[in-house]
This record gives C-alpha cells, sequence and structure tokens, in this order.
C-alpha cells in the first residue's frame, strides 16, 4: 500500500484557503498621517478676560404736584412739580465687588433735573464723567437690597398725564350740578389706586340743599367740599362723580365767575411715571464693565383743577 505525502514539515504549513496573505492581493499600505505642528505655551496668542457684567434695577418713586392747564388743543397736558427718589440694584459678575457705574439722566423737555447724590454710594473718580452724568456710584456686595442713591426734583410742562380729569357744570334757574369723570389711560402700565376727590362749594351754594347724586360722597359743611373715595380704577377705564345743590338769590345776571367748582384729586401708582425722566446706567474708562439696566416706577399725585 503506498503512503501519502502530506507535504514538508508541519511548520512550513499555512492555512491560507483565500488567499489573504499573498502580496499580489493585499491592498497597499496606508500611508503615515502628516505630522501636525503643535503650538508651544510661548508661540500661543495671551487669554483676554471679558469685562464683568454688571446688571442695575432702578426704580424712581415721584411725589408729584399739578395743575391742569386750559390751553386749546392740550387735553390732559398738565404743569407739574415733582420731587421724587431713585433706588439701585445692583449684581454684578465679579464675585470680589460690585463694579462701579455712572448714572445719566435727560427728560424730554432738556429742562434742568436737580439731582443730589447719597454720598454713602458716590465711588471716588478721578476722570471727567460723561455729559449728562449725574455721578458715579458703587454699591457694596453685601447690599441686595435696593439702595437709596440719590434724590432729584425738576418743573416741566408734562403732555400726556396718566389720567384725565374732566369737570362739567350745568345751572338752571335756582339749581347747580356738577359732574367730575377721571379717566385711566389704557397706555398706562398699571392700575391707579387709592382715589380722593373733593370739590370745594362756592359760596352761592346753599350748603343745606347739597346733595351727592353720583358715586359714595359725603359733604363736609365746616370745610364746604363734597369728598368722594375710590379704591381702584383699571386702566382705560373711567368714573363718573356728581351733586347738585340749590343757589341762593341774587341780583346779579353774571352767573359764571362765581359758580366755579375747583376739583382736588389724590391717587398713587405702583408701575407708572409722571415725570418724563431717563435713568441709565453706563460704564466709565475707569472701571471697564458690561452694563445692563432696568427701570420701574412708581408715584403719588395731587391734581388741581381750578
Amino acid at each position: 500500500m503506498s503512503k501519502i505525502n502530506r507535504g514538508g514539515d508541519k511548520s512550513d504549513f499555512v492555512f491560507d484557503p483565500f488567499g489573504l496573505n499573498n502580496d499580489s492581493l493585499s491592498p497597499t499600505s496606508p500611508k503615515p498621517p502628516p505630522e501636525v505642528q503643535r503650538l508651544t505655551q510661548a508661540d500661543a496668542a495671551p487669554s483676554v478676560a471679558l469685562p464683568p457684567r454688571v446688571i442695575v434695577k432702578f426704580r424712581t418713586h415721584e411725589e408729584v404736584s399739578s395743575l391742569a392747564t386750559s390751553s386749546p388743543g392740550e387735553e390732559g397736558a398738565s404743569s407739574v412739580h415733582i420731587e421724587g427718589k431713585l433706588t439701585a440694584q445692583v449684581t454684578s459678575s465679579d464675585a470680589m465687588r460690585n463694579i462701579p457705574f455712572c448714572l445719566v439722566a435727560s427728560n424730554s423737555t432738556n429742562d434742568d433735573i436737580k439731582f443730589v447724590p447719597n454720598v454713602k454710594y458716590v465711588a471716588k473718580n478721578s476722570r471727567q464723567l460723561p455729559k449728562n452724568a449725574m455721578s458715579l456710584f458703587q454699591i457694596p456686595k453685601a447690599e441686595y437690597a435696593a439702595a437709596n442713591i440719590g434724590s432729584y426734583s425738576l418743573s416741566e410742562t408734562v403732555q400726556h398725564m396718566p389720567l384725565l380729569v374732566e369737570r362739567k357744570i350745568s345751572a338752571h334757574s335756582n339749581m347747580v350740578r356738577v359732574a367730575v369723570q377721571v379717566r385711566s389711560k389704557l397706555s398706562n402700565l398699571g392700575d391707579l389706586q387709592d382715589f380722593t376727590i373733593a370739590v370745594s362749594v362756592p359760596d352761592r351754594v346753599n350748603g343745606d340743599t347739597v346733595e351727592v347724586l353720583k358715586g359714595s360722597g359725603v359733604y363736609d359743611d365746616l370745610k364746604r367740599t363734597v369728598k368722594w373715595s375710590k379704591k381702584e380704577l383699571v386702566k382705560g377705564e373711567s368714573f363718573m362723580v356728581s351733586a347738585e345743590a340749590k343757589l341762593f338769590p341774587t341780583s346779579t345776571n353774571d352767573e359764571g365767575d362765581d359758580l366755579r367748582f375747583p376739583v382736588l384729586l389724590r391717587c398713587i401708582s405702583s408701575e407708572d411715571q409722571i415725570s418724563t425722566v431717563d435713568f441709565r446706567a453706563i460704564e466709565t474708562a475707569a472701571h471697564p464693565s458690561s452694563v445692563t439696566y432696568s427701570c420701574s416706577s412708581c408715584f403719588r399725585l395731587l391734581h388741581r383743577l381750578p
């Protein structure tokens, strides 16, 4: 019987049925990746730190005394005098301190704004401040609440009051009737609260005959005034009060000048502003920063219609 020759030494035998080790069939070896040039620390550009962010929240509180004007074509315009207080709440991205900011103020009529800064928060400054700047302020990091940074005062004519007060007087024979309408403007930011309306009664009116027709009014015989109160007036809405009385007999035919009913109105607002003052916070060259600001307002009004 013949023997099958299975080849040479087992160490020379390679099992490769698909010819993977055949150099002619193998793909071209990939080229090595290009050498990447790395920058050293000396070659890298120096990093520039961004300026700290500063957020300033202003709030104004104004005590307003106004007198309605009777000029034609100026419905709702009034001459006003304002005593205001300005507070500011500051937050800064600087963990160690609040960066100083510059306060700038202006108004639509370019009238002088008398501003008295609170020296407690005035920062030292060796450079000239920008135009219309009131002062440079720095509020300590430890003060989280709004700080009173100053007070201001000015007198100006305001063309668009947040409310319009109208009065109508009608006299017939020996009777007179007065009506007062108050309208809150739709453009207001919020509602008006705590109304008090007082109407002075002239001497020609017999005080014993005063009768309130509309509204919860009360006549004060000692002060000769009719007074109404109202808790709230929604923006865009109106209300009316009225009263009537008998007139004393008179021998004159002039019934106009002696039948004036002056009106005095008080109210408050927690969201609106009467003056045209605009407060802004800006950065200064001595203290680089990225400053943003916002402003909210409130007022207490004493309005007169002569």
